[in-house]
């Protein structure tokens, strides 16, 4: 490993090569801040892993353990993915984020807004043919709009 990488991505790509070796599977645990592994484990769900770590998302971050571990480049991206999106308040997502919980949990505050009138009505507030994922934004109010979808009543759904 040449000499130019910084010691906490030479600690990431290291750790996670020494898993590779071991033939472990499932999910490692390294401090965002120094690259450091929280205790070495091969964690089998990135659930487990979490846990491990206290539910500390802020300061680690929860890698995958690959069969044929990791070069360099790719702990220094990892590294400073992790960090660039705590530094801006948000954390990387876990593996079944598309499959998971998150599909059904409203991100966009006007998304929140529908769900919640949702809930008070009690039943669906759009129609059955409309999606309730990626409903698209809803200022275009022109019949026949390829984003959003307008009744001929001129009534945004």
């Amino acid at each position: 490993m040449p000499e130019q990488w910084p010691d906490d991505v030479k600690r990431v790509c290291d750790a996670m090569n020494l898993h590779a070796v071991a033939g472990s599977h499932g999910f490692a645990v390294f401090s965002m801040a120094d690259g450091k592994p929280l205790d070495n484990t091969a964690y089998p769900t990135w659930n487990d892993a979490v846990r491990a770590a206290k539910w500390d998302r802020d300061n680690y971050m929860f890698l995958e353990i690959r069969p044929d571990g990791m070069q360099p480049n790719e702990a220094a991206a990892v590294l400073q993915y992790a960090r660039e999106m705590s530094k801006a308040g948000f954390r990387i997502p876990s593996p079944d984020w598309e499959h998971g919980q998150a599909m059904s949990m409203p991100l966009q505050k006007r998304d929140r807004k529908t769900m919640i009138r949702q809930l008070v009505k009690g039943s669906p507030i759009f129609p059955a043919d409309i999606p309730y994922t990626n409903l698209g934004c809803r200022k275009h109010h022109v019949s026949g709009c390829p984003v959003c979808t307008v009744k001929p009543s001129g009534k945004v759904y």
